[in-house]
């Protein structure tokens, strides 16, 4: 009896391959491969190739496993890029919400300075008209006085670091003092 010749293959006709692994360890590698999303024959496949190119040419090589290694630095990154992201965007929010908050102060101070008290009709205690400009308001008052929402104080006042005296007393130019709101000093109007 004459042997059996092989067959002459096609240099790329595949080819199926069979090797012992242990089982533990090709269990695990399969459940490492399946969880980045790829398959066991493409990753064998890959590393195949990759050492062929390293053994043939070192520098091919080099430009494939640092292709691989930027692929997998990206695939890491992208969660980190999209909170990045969401964080720029809660940011450009917040600020936002500040501008309109300034944009309030700010008018809040101008029609604070256009109001000039003329100190010959400021009210004394003795003038009847006193009863008309009190000489002191609680918060409650004086922010419907202003126009300001009450509900609103701490939040707005924590924005801009200030304490609710403090931030009332940007907003209208009366001070605290003792649990009340005194009017601003007596400024005599502008010259002509």
């Amino acid at each position: 009896m004459t042997p059996k010749k092989a067959r002459q293959r096609h240099p790329e006709d595949p080819v199926v391959a069979t090797f012992m692994i242990p089982y533990a360890a090709w269990q695990e590698f399969k459940t490492r491969v399946e969880a980045q999303g790829e398959t066991v024959s493409g990753t064998l496949l890959a590393f195949i190739q990759g050492y062929l190119a390293a053994v043939r040419s070192p520098q091919g090589a080099a430009e494939v496993v640092n292709a691989r290694v930027d692929a997998v630095i990206d695939h890491k990154m992208m969660p980190w890029q999209q909170q990045a992201i969401a964080t720029h965007h809660r940011l450009a929010r917040i600020e936002a919400k500040m501008d309109v908050v300034e944009i309030h102060v700010e008018t809040l101070k101008r029609h604070n300075d256009a109001r000039w008290i003329d100190v010959d009709s400021y009210p004394t205690h003795d003038d009847p008209r006193s009863a008309t400009v009190p000489s002191s308001l609680s918060e409650i008052e004086l922010c419907r006085r202003f126009g300001i929402n009450p509900y609103n104080l701490d939040h707005n006042a924590s924005l801009r670091r200030l304490s609710i005296p403090e931030y009332l007393h940007e907003l209208t130019g009366w001070h605290y003092h003792n649990g009340h709101y005194l009017p601003p000093a007596v400024r005599s109007a502008p010259s002509p």
